[in-house]
């Protein structure tokens, strides 16, 4: 009996609410984020500012989300879902190994801190992937910060997690054939 491997990655995203109903989590985990909302003020001080600013700005969110025609939440879930499905059967066919995939999201739902731990950190079987081509403080050093505060490890060094992509030339080669087209 041939058994495949059975193996795993992660697209990591910043996030958006996927409706209504998480709009004040999402602007709270956003306004929350030191990386995100980076103020000169006492921790404590910032924490309440990032509080009361998510709180008091959810209600003119909704309206503006309840605008764009998603059934009033973000469509990055769905489109990072039409990815995951991709790249799953692409890596199936390359590799023969049977590939799983999972969505995670700095902000909102699912969200990084419900799922990452010590024991499913980043590394050779369980692929992780931030989906920002370039590095920032605000996405790629937010994100691997709230991987260290789970794991105890700076994922960044780990085999398993790929390195912001922007400058490979992969990457640059596939970004000019599209504006070439």
């Amino acid at each position: 009996m041939n058994q495949t491997k059975i193996k795993s990655f992660t697209l990591l995203n910043l996030g958006g609410p996927r409706n209504e109903n998480e709009i004040e989590k999402f602007l709270l985990d956003l306004f929350l984020d030191p990386y995100v909302f980076d103020l000169p003020l006492w921790e404590p001080i910032r924490k309440l500012l990032a509080i009361f600013i998510a709180k008091t700005r959810t209600k003119k969110v909704k309206k503006t989300y309840a605008s764009m025609g998603y059934g009033g939440g973000s469509p990055l879930f769905d489109e990072t879902n039409k990815q995951l499905i991709g790249i799953k059967e692409v890596l199936d066919q390359m590799t023969g190994d049977n590939w799983s995939g999972n969505i995670l999201m700095a902000c909102g739902a699912p969200n990084i801190k419900d799922f990452v731990n010590k024991s499913n950190k980043p590394n050779k079987d369980n692929i992780h992937l931030a989906l920002y081509p370039q590095f920032s403080r605000s996405t790629v050093l937010s994100t691997a910060s709230i991987y260290q505060s789970l794991t105890g490890v700076c994922p960044m060094s780990n085999e398993g997690w790929i390195e912001p992509f922007g400058l490979d030339s992969r990457f640059i080669n596939i970004t000019s054939q599209f504006i070439y087209d």
